[in-house]
């Protein structure tokens, strides 16, 4: 949510990535709302991106086989910074600022129950409004984590925060986006991946309509979060092992 959180609520994810998929993972702490607000987060992010390209090969990866991943707030974050990359020409000579011209396009994204618009104008924030639904995520609580993060309403249509509002979503990579039925996002989420894929993206859609926010960080509770992990694995190895 842009507010709570940080390396260690999601070790155990960026391990599980890494363990199943077999590829290195690299972990993004970024500044918290509401100390912080926005577009701090998405500014943290693109630096993270930024290093993690220029620095690869000091870390003995290939900067060439780069991909973005994220959950929720942190997947908005990861799709935010894929559209920058595309924007600043990344790897192309045509950069939109200081170093810049040294981002390396992401070669695929992981979006998993994405946050792409901070309206929360669509119909799933209505169906998830009750406070006694029985779902780790409600809308009241995304509305709060907003109040925190980006409390101007003229923000909440920025790309940066809001991908799905983003001019043009054409020319992103390979996208693997996850979806949940019992979600107050489950609608931007939907919207996205048919906006991605209306663009003429690859996009891989998958949607489990009886799983709740929060699916892969409950994988102990949630047993379907292994078919999950095992897609997720699968996609990662194919885009970033392959050398074509």
């Amino acid at each position: 949510g842009w507010v709570v959180g940080d390396l260690d609520s999601h070790d155990g994810v960026c391990r599980r990535l890494a363990s199943d998929s077999g590829c290195a993972v690299l972990a993004l702490d970024y500044r918290l709302a509401p100390e912080h607000p926005f577009p701090a987060a998405f500014d943290d992010a693109l630096a993270g991106w930024l290093a993690f390209s220029t620095h690869a090969a000091s870390m003995g990866l290939d900067a060439s086989r780069l991909g973005l991943a994220g959950d929720s707030a942190g997947a908005a974050l990861a799709a935010s910074v894929a559209l920058a990359c595309r924007d600043a020409g990344a790897g192309a000579g045509a950069g939109a600022g200081a170093g810049t011209d040294d981002l390396v396009p992401p070669r695929c994204q992981l979006l998993f129950y994405p946050a792409t618009d901070l309206t929360a104008a669509l119909p799933s924030y209505a169906e998830h409004d009750q406070p006694d639904t029985r779902v780790f995520l409600k809308a009241g609580t995304m509305r709060w984590f907003r109040s925190h993060y980006a409390p101007d309403p003229a923000t909440w249509t920025d790309w940066r925060g809001s991908p799905l509002h983003a001019d043009n979503l054409a020319g992103l990579p390979p996208t693997l986006l996850l979806t949940v039925g019992h979600d107050p996002l489950r609608d931007e989420g939907l919207a996205y991946a048919e906006a991605l894929t209306q663009a003429g993206n690859w996009v891989s859609h998958l949607h489990l309509p009886n799983q709740m926010h929060g699916l892969l960080t409950q994988s102990r509770l949630m047993p379907a979060s292994d078919m999950v992990w095992a897609l997720a694995a699968a996609f990662t190895r194919q885009q970033l092992q392959t050398l074509v």
